[in-house]
């Protein structure tokens, strides 16, 4: 039997593509057609989607080629799962205060686009923003995420792309695409999370962030780290944003942080 995934505009088959994947090994793939989801890229795929992502906890999720999902509701790539969007698109069109895609630890997503197309918004940056990772009230964070290979959109004036939150660590995010944007705020934020108890501030590390591209973030700043520590930002290329990279010690600094942290703010950066 053939298999085909698409990487970065090239169709490879069969055993090339295992070859590009991280030398990843899964007990099965994943379709959204198969009946037990019914995703096809045809309205609002919320619950066939939620399907799905429950059933992919270690599974790799390949999606068809071209294809827009929508999703009006939040979604939880499981623990060890990874979405290859294939060349496809993840749309997210929820209203207020929602989260859209929100990473466990050891996820991946790569190969496409996660889109941000609500309305109304409202709330803190981790609501209608593409890619969460961490939790930004409670503080607790996630392990040993991957997001790379992405374009990635959003129409929530001053969000962001993707926020790494609270106390989440080993994260690698790399080839990044966002196109002209004239009121987003950020395309790659990390910042402290645990607002819910301030005595209990997890701060994110151990974050490599790497080729993001912009073809004009007009009145934001393309790298935005407020209290993080251990982290790399390389290869940032963008046209017209008002701040390439800030580097803050956070809105609280040192005074609030849970056991671990203190002395750690802005260290390795």
């Amino acid at each position: 039997m053939s298999s085909t995934i698409f990487v970065n505009g090239v169709t490879l088959t069969d055993a090339e593509w295992f070859n590009d994947t991280d030398d990843l090994v899964y007990d099965a793939v994943i379709r959204p057609n198969n009946s037990a989801y019914n995703v096809t890229g045809s309205g609002d795929e919320a619950a066939g989607l939620a399907t799905m992502f429950a059933a992919a906890t270690g599974q790799l999720i390949i999606m068809d080629p071209g294809k827009t999902y929508t999703s009006s509701t939040e979604q939880t790539l499981p623990a060890g799962a990874t979405l290859d969007l294939n060349g496809s698109t993840l749309k997210f069109t929820g209203a207020g205060a929602v989260k859209d895609l929100i990473m466990s630890s050891g996820s991946t997503v790569r190969n496409g686009t996660v889109e941000n197309a609500g309305s109304a918004a409202s709330g803190s940056g981790d609501k209608q923003c593409p890619i969460l990772i961490g939790d930004f009230d409670t503080g607790i964070g996630v392990g040993n995420v991957t997001a790379r290979d992405l374009t990635l959109v959003t129409n929530r004036t001053d969000g962001g792309h993707i926020l790494v939150t609270g106390g989440s660590y080993n994260v690698d995010i790399d080839n990044i695409y966002v196109a002209t944007n004239a009121t987003a705020d950020t395309i790659v934020q990390l910042h402290w999370g645990g607002q819910a108890s301030l005595d209990s501030i997890q701060l994110p590390h151990n974050v490599a962030i790497s080729n993001i591209r912009s073809d004009g973030l007009d009145t934001g700043t393309v790298v935005y780290i407020s209290g993080a520590y251990d982290g790399r930002v390389d290869g940032v290329d963008a046209t017209a944003p008002d701040n390439v990279a800030i580097v803050t010690c956070g809105d609280y600094g040192d005074d609030h942080v849970a056991a671990g942290y203190s002395g750690r703010l802005g260290l390795g950066i």
